[in-house]
């Protein structure tokens, strides 16, 4: 069976779906015959088949096919999708989708890779200009090449394929999500600090390795709450060697940054071992961490980070106080204020970043409006090998008559998950660290009438919501009858 404009129908002999006759007129090109014959169990109401009569034809007369159009696209690192667009020949087509012929062979393709591959409906902000959208798969990304291949070889199919680059880079990052989170030791061994590599949550050692695997230039896009910075300051202890650390960030958080550093780095601490009388003695002291306050401020030679605001690096960088070969290592927080490549302090940093051997950029929010305020970022880390022409890219993935949203958002999500960034939400892994609830009564006294009866008013209406408050509500204030007239209840 085939499912065409919402009918079934069935044939035999051809792997084409037919065209409802009503269509046949809008779309057959002048010169060529219009169809008549039919196959076996349609409708009473007779159907041609648009594209096989046609293809009969065109063999028959040694021309080209009608063809249709597929695009294989990036949904996740472990999953892909296929696009479609409508039946094609010449300048004609029909209203239908091509990739509806093949909805049981994409099944059968699939079955032995995970939970094979599942139909769904698309989103609307995805869709192709060119391309129906009707038709979106979720299939394992191992069944790939199998599909590519069943389609590659037809005649009347152009296909469009997941780059090669694409492909490896969701292959890498899918064996790094299989290999899970490393252990402390691993990192040790790696060059991270024992007593920093010991305090990192699983999913934040996960995040430290994933850094390191790509060589000390990544984003780091974690919810706000998950440790963002201790990540990037444990990742940068692997390349300490390669001189001072230029933290890039606001101006109001520029002592926050010093005083983070000094509480992981600053301080002698236990190794992480386990052996209490095992100390770590501090890597840095105050001196070794110079915050920027004025563009006068030159770099101090004991400094082994400095710190600095958007506006003084971009007004040194302006001086010619810090070039290209100034920082190996630099951290850029809340670098969606990069966003504008049109904007000075924008137009200041890329270079700089761009020459750093090492550069950890973060933020919870890399893009607010569109994904045309990525493209700064993705550029200092993966420019000239993935991103490398700022119109190439607006044109892939923005909208043209619209600032906000964007295109083959998926594809880019799942592009950028494989090269150059992490993302994690609390509610993925703060179940992983979190400790169970414990709840403790304390009972207060109310002794004026009049605050009890409101007070028991608003409990009672406590207890008839659906949210969390009303469940514990109900389980410790579960009745009137279990309250003393004086006393409320309350869980802190």
């Amino acid at each position: 069976t085939a499912h065409v404009a919402s009918t079934t129908y069935s044939y035999q002999t051809t792997s084409y779906n037919p065209l409802p006759r009503t269509q046949v007129n809008q779309i057959l090109r002048p010169g060529i015959p219009q169809p008549i014959q039919t196959y076996p169990g349609h409708h009473q109401n007779a159907y041609s088949s648009f594209p096989a009569s046609v293809a009969q034809y065109a063999t028959a007369h040694n021309l080209p096919p009608p063809v249709g159009r597929i695009k294989f696209s990036l949904t996740s690192p472990k999953d892909f999708t296929i696009l479609s667009s409508k039946y094609r020949y010449g300048d004609v087509s029909t209203d239908d989708d091509f990739i509806e012929s093949f909805r049981s062979d994409i099944v059968r393709l699939s079955s032995s890779f995970g939970n094979g591959a599942v139909f769904e409906q698309p989103g609307k902000e995805d869709d192709d200009e060119e391309l129906l959208g009707t038709a979106r798969w979720r299939i394992p990304l191992a069944a790939y090449k199998k599909i590519y291949a069943f389609f590659d070889i037809r005649d009347d199919v152009v296909v469009d394929g997941i780059p090669e680059e694409h492909l490896n880079a969701a292959y890498l990052h899918l064996r790094h999500l299989e290999e899970g989170y490393p252990e402390a030791k691993t990192l040790v061994e790696k060059g991270i600090p024992p007593h920093v590599a010991s305090t990192l949550t699983g999913y934040q050692r996960g995040g430290v390795n994933f850094c390191l695997s790509k060589n000390g230039r990544a984003l780091i896009a974690d919810e706000m709450g998950l440790g963002k910075t201790l990540q990037s300051i444990a990742a940068m202890c692997a390349y300490v060697d390669e001189g001072p650390l230029l933290v890039l960030c606001p101006s109001s958080v520029r002592f926050n940054w010093k005083a983070e550093v000094l509480q992981w780095l600053g301080k002698e601490r236990n190794n992480g071992t386990g052996a209490p009388r095992e100390q770590h003695p501090a890597l840095l002291t105050e001196l070794n961490v110079q915050v920027f306050n004025s563009g006068k401020d030159e770099i101090n030679k004991d400094a082994k980070v400095i710190v600095a605001s958007y506006d003084l690096f971009t007004n040194m960088v302006k001086k010619g106080k810090i070039v290209e070969s100034t920082f190996a290592r630099i951290i850029v927080d809340e670098s969606h204020m990069l966003k504008n490549t049109k904007a000075q302090r924008t137009k200041a940093a890329l270079p700089i970043l761009k020459a750093a051997k090492r550069c950890i950029l973060l933020s919870g929010t890399p893009a607010f409006k569109n994904p045309a305020e990525l493209f700064p970022q993705l550029y200092v880390l993966g420019g000239g090998k993935w991103w490398a022409n700022e119109k190439e890219f607006r044109e892939k993935y923005c909208y043209k008559s619209s600032t906000v949203g964007g295109r083959n958002n998926l594809e880019l999500y799942s592009l950028m998950a494989s090269t150059v960034m992490i993302r994690r939400k609390k509610d993925d892994v703060l179940k992983e660290v979190l400790p169970k609830k414990n709840r403790d009564l304390a009972h207060v006294a109310v002794d004026d009438p009049s605050d009890r009866k409101k007070l028991n008013s608003l409990m009672d209406i406590l207890r008839d919501t659906k949210g969390n408050l009303g469940i514990v509500a109900r389980g410790l204030h579960g009745g009137r009858n279990k309250r003393s007239s004086g006393d409320l209840r309350a869980s802190t």
